[in-house]
This record gives structure tokens, C-alpha cells and sequence, in this order.
């Protein structure tokens, strides 16, 4: 008995050992990826990650400076063409707008739908409102209340618009949009 307890203490001795080491070997040391010029901290404390030059900062630094001013063009590619269903980047642009507009609890913003430059003016103007209503409905699925959103259509239906969507600071007169880098 003395022996089997002995080879088994051994054992147990061999293997704590050989843990140990095992740990040694490890580091903990890790790189970071990015930079901390990269991390926006919103109005509620959170932080979000947006290297300058996209479209995520742009709109970041826009809505942190109290979205006054000019307006924000969400850019061409947010809805499929002569649609309002939102394409995959748009689905990546209303989240980030959500979120930020859910860090600063009382701002509110106006929401321009622009139609599809197609000639036919009924066509646009539903179309606009459409665009509008999508972006609003999504924002309220997120937790923004309707009370903070204003929904419009371009005023200039006749004419062709650099964005599918553009947002204002509710009670200004928007002017021409901020664009932004496509990402």
C-alpha cells in the first residue's frame, strides 16, 4: 500500500509540475488592433469603435456636436435602387444611427427621403416618403421613440440627389448635405 501511494504522489507531483511550466510558457501580452483615435465615446458613456474617415465617425461627430448645422447625407447605397428596402451597408448605417441617437436621449432629427430621380413625380414622392418611413420604423424598432424623429420628403423632387437619405437637426432648415467617405 505504502508503495502504490508513494508512485501515485509521484504522479500528482509530475503532473502539478508540468502544469505549472505549462502556465510559464504562456504570455499575456497582446496587441491591440486599431487605435484608441478610433473610439468614440457617446453622450451615455458608452463607447463605440469608428476610425476616422468613415461614415460611422462622420455621423458620430456629427450627432456629438448637437446635429446642427448642416444635414447628413447617409449616402447612395443605403436602399436598393428605386426601392426602400434597406441593402445590407444601409441595414450598417441605420444600426449606427440608432445607436446614437439612443446615447443622447433628446435629440431629435428630421428624416428627408429623396425618390429615385425617375422623371415621374408621384412615383418620387411615394417613393421619398417610403425611404422615410422605413429608416423612421427601424429607429423605433431600436428603442428611439417616434417623438424624436420627423419624417419629410425632398422638397426637390424634380432633380436628381447625390443620397438616398438625408438627416437634419429637427427644427433647422436643412442645407446642403455633409457627405462622407462610402465606409
Amino acid at each position: 500500500m505504502p508503495r502504490s501511494t508513494n508512485i501515485s504522489s509521484a504522479i500528482f507531483v509530475a503532473v502539478a509540475a508540468f502544469v505549472l511550466l505549462s502556465c510559464e510558457t504562456h504570455s499575456d501580452e497582446f496587441e491591440i488592433a486599431g487605435s484608441s483615435d478610433d473610439i468614440v465615446v457617446l453622450a451615455d458613456g458608452a463607447t463605440i469603435a469608428a476610425p476616422a474617415g468613415t461614415r460611422a465617425r462622420a455621423l458620430a461627430d456629427w450627432i456629438g456636436a448637437g446635429a446642427s448645422g448642416e444635414s447628413f447625407a447617409l449616402g447612395d447605397a443605403l436602399f436598393e435602387p428605386g426601392s426602400a428596402l434597406m441593402t445590407r451597408s444601409g441595414l450598417g448605417d441605420a444600426a449606427m444611427l440608432g445607436t446614437l441617437l439612443g446615447s443622447t436621449q433628446d435629440k431629435r432629427i428630421v428624416i428627408i427621403g429623396h425618390g429615385g430621380g425617375s422623371g415621374d413625380p408621384v412615383a418620387d414622392r411615394l417613393l421619398a416618403q417610403e425611404r422615410s418611413e422605413a429608416i423612421a420604423a427601424f429607429l423605433a424598432e431600436r428603442g428611439i421613440e417616434p417623438r424624436r424623429l420627423e419624417i419629410r420628403s425632398d422638397p426637390d423632387l424634380g432633380r436628381p440627389h447625390p443620397s438616398q437619405l438625408t438627416i437634419a437637426g429637427r427644427g433647422e432648415a436643412p442645407r446642403d448635405p455633409l457627405l462622407t467617405a462610402s465606409r
